[in-house]
């Protein structure tokens, strides 16, 4: 019998469709020569032959099929083999942005911490300066506030009582309470304190009594504002130089803190950069 042959394909242009036809015209040849001569003493040699040709057909088709495999594999492996790499650098670009990014990081944590390292330098240099010079500060401002109050009842309660220009007798009783009790406050004399009652005369009825006792009280303002003054010119040239040490620390603090603002920014704007890029190498 002629044994199955396997049919690989039936088109002329398929290289396994001449193999086909190769081993089907070797079968019909032996059974020609079995039909015409039975008795042929080769003829299970052709049988044989037969069954070994087909075998190899069978054979070179699946040799066929097994090298065109390879080679579908080997096309597909040098695909994936080319993706690997390419993913490989892109995972390798990531991880070196990463490492851009962590020193890049690393600089910016350095020059925030120096930049509030300087304005903390700078703050408490201004406060010990502060600190060092806080009871002449104060005293200063007393002095300045004294001679502000002294020039302020001269020009109001006084002058008002002095010159009689009150409008009433209540705003009269007023002037003379604040004139009294600011006397009082720096100072002066009982007896000329109770003589300023004189000045709610008017000019021109107050009598040589009043008008000495007014004198008085007049060169007591003049000689407690010259007093505070003549302090107050004494304390310039110190004032002056611990307000401009002040000032300079204070300018120094301002651009301390500047720096320090504009680090911890550019801080920030690395480690954003960088949180994206840790998760830019996850999705790799």
């Amino acid at each position: 019998p002629t044994p199955n042959v396997l049919k690989l394909g039936s088109s002329p242009s398929n290289p396994m469709a001449v193999e086909t036809t190769s081993c089907t015209s070797v079968t019909s040849d032996a059974q020609k020569v079995l039909e015409v001569l039975p008795d042929f003493k080769y003829s299970e040699a052709l049988a044989e032959e037969e069954v070994f040709q087909g075998i190899r057909c069978q054979l070179t088709g699946l040799s066929t099929q097994t090298t065109e495999a390879k080679a579908t594999i080997q096309t597909e492996m040098e695909a994936a083999r080319q993706q690997v790499q390419q993913a490989e650098a892109a995972l390798e670009q990531v991880k070196e942005t990463e490492r851009q990014g962590a020193s890049q990081l690393e600089a910016k944590v350095n020059i925030l911490i120096e930049a509030q390292i300087q304005l903390q330098a700078a703050e408490d240099e201004k406060k010990k300066v502060e600190k060092e010079n806080h009871d002449d500060i104060v005293k200063g401002e007393e002095l300045r506030e004294a001679r502000s109050k002294n020039i302020a009842i001269n020009e109001d309660a006084f002058c008002c009582l002095l010159n009689g220009s009150w409008t009433s007798a209540e705003e009269r009783k007023e002037k003379l309470a604040t004139f009294k009790e600011y006397l009082q406050e720096i100072g002066t004399e009982k007896t000329l304190v109770k003589a300023a009652d004189g000045l709610i005369t008017k000019p021109e009825v107050r009598g040589d009594f009043d008008k000495t006792a007014i004198e008085c009280i007049t060169e007591e303002l003049r000689a407690k504002l010259k007093q505070v003054e003549e302090k107050l010119a004494e304390r310039v040239p110190a004032e002056r130089a611990v307000q401009a040490e002040l000032l300079g620390l204070e300018a120094l603090v301002d651009i301390c803190q500047q720096k320090a603002t504009a680090a911890e920014e550019q801080y920030k704007q690395v480690e954003v950069a960088l949180k994206g890029s840790k998760t830019e190498m996850k999705t790799c």
